[in-house]
């Protein structure tokens, strides 16, 4: 497969090492007539991404786009892009550029995944391994994987095993989140925002006071790449399995109404 974009690897994002996109790069493959400057800013604004979550920024430059700044006397912003957040800024691009490169994005996940399974379990007999292999090997344990699994064959709801692999490792961010209870991240966002769990701040997502007190949240502090501090909202334990739940309600709700719905279309 043709590398059209560059894709690097290990970029601390909010402190999770993930695969990222140079967005100037980006924006030049998708040959928008917008200035970059412009672009990048509006579609962060526009689309409600998040710094440190969706992406990081850094002051430097590439080698393509050296030649345009000689002389210019000062270093450009750099945005390093999510994988999911550059397929999102190609779609909503609505060309062909747009379409091949999220077609590539997709493609080079694949190739990934190949290589290198995902961590964060893609099924409930995966996660229940991946529990076995990272809890103690004790009684205890023994008999929380058991009872797990007996809730799997009965095909109940699936939120006090989440509940029980977060326990075995702690805080978690929100695409984290999103991803263990596979959910669309633009979905999730919005089903946070209207629940009352989290609201957007100065570009940032945090927790309402009355979910933090109930220790559904918890705060990180760090410094980025170029030195500035940031805040980053976390959920805890406590709070994956509570909101785990409110989010099978809502999916159960959204799945019983398409069913009322297709049964009135076949009357």
């Amino acid at each position: 497969m043709q590398d059209l974009i560059t894709i690097s690897g290990g970029v601390d994002v909010g402190g999770d090492l993930i695969q990222t996109v140079n967005a100037r790069e980006l924006h030049g493959f998708l040959q928008s007539a917008q200035d970059y400057s412009d672009w990048i800013k509006g579609r962060v604004k526009k689309y409600g991404f998040t710094e440190n979550v969706d992406f990081t920024t850094t002051k430097g430059i590439s080698h393509k786009t050296m030649e345009n700044q000689k002389g210019s006397g000062r270093l450009p912003t750099e945005y390093h892009v999510s994988i999911d957040m550059a397929k999102e800024l190609a779609m909503v691009e609505r060309n062909v550029q747009g379409k091949q490169a999220r077609q590539y994005f997709i493609e080079c996940e694949k190739r990934l995944k190949t290589i290198h399974p995902q961590i964060l379990p893609a099924s409930f007999s995966e996660a229940l391994r991946l529990l076995a292999d990272t809890v103690e090997h004790n009684q205890r344990q023994t008999l929380q994987i058991n009872r797990q699994a007996e809730v799997i064959v009965n095909q109940q709801p699936a939120v006090e095993f989440v509940g029980k692999y977060v326990e075995a490792s702690g805080d978690k961010n929100f695409r984290t989140v999103a991803k263990l209870l596979g959910a669309n991240e633009l979905d999730f966002r919005a089903f946070l925002d209207s629940n009352k769990y989290m609201y957007k701040l100065n570009k940032e997502w945090v927790a309402y006071a009355v979910q933090s007190n109930l220790g559904h949240f918890t705060m990180r502090t760090g410094m980025d790449m170029n030195g500035r501090a940031f805040t980053q909202t976390l959920f805890t334990p406590k709070g994956i399995e509570y909101i785990s739940r409110k989010w099978s309600e809502r999916t159960l709700k959204l799945t019983r109404k398409v069913a009322a719905r297709d049964y009135c279309d076949v009357l």
